[in-house]
């Protein structure tokens, strides 16, 4: 899934550039702090604790975006982001398992209305996936990897 987004984005831009007689281009990085959350539910029992939900921790991000914009108001662009977090087990007790990467992929359609003035209004439609890496983890019992 993730393969064929990055895919689909890198071909949408490729085929846009020539369809606009003079094309632009605009490349940007981004950083910063993303929030997350997890998942709650139901009590579940072991001989370990009881446990109520799994976590995914807050941490930094970074990433990239590419686009092609036309002279007549048309863009059609790929961005790419990546949170660095920790999953984690909410419960009695509450544990961290690993560290994990939270990769975003986005590609998108826009079109600027009035390209010339001062205010740019727009439209954007776009489609993405987000990919949860997997996380290594090491117990008294053994060390393996959740995929």
């Amino acid at each position: 899934m993730i393969r064929s987004t990055l895919i689909a984005g890198v071909l949408m831009v490729a085929v846009a550039a020539p369809a606009g007689a003079q094309a632009r281009f605009e490349v940007s990085g981004l950083g910063g702090f993303t929030f997350s959350e997890g998942i709650n539910g139901d009590p579940f029992t072991t001989p370990n604790g009881t446990f109520t939900g799994i976590q995914v921790k807050n941490g930094g991000s970074f990433g990239f975006s590419f686009a092609v914009m036309t002279e007549s108001g048309g863009e059609v662009g790929f961005q790419w982001s990546r949170q660095l977090s920790t999953l984690g087990v909410r419960g009695i007790p509450s544990f961290d398992i690993g560290d994990m990467n939270l990769d975003n992929y986005h590609v998108y359609f826009a079109y600027t209305t009035m390209p010339e003035s001062k205010v740019h209004p727009y439209i954007s439609i776009g489609f993405g996936a987000t990919d949860y890496g997997a996380v290594s983890y090491s117990t008294a019992n053994g060390s393996g990897e959740i995929n």
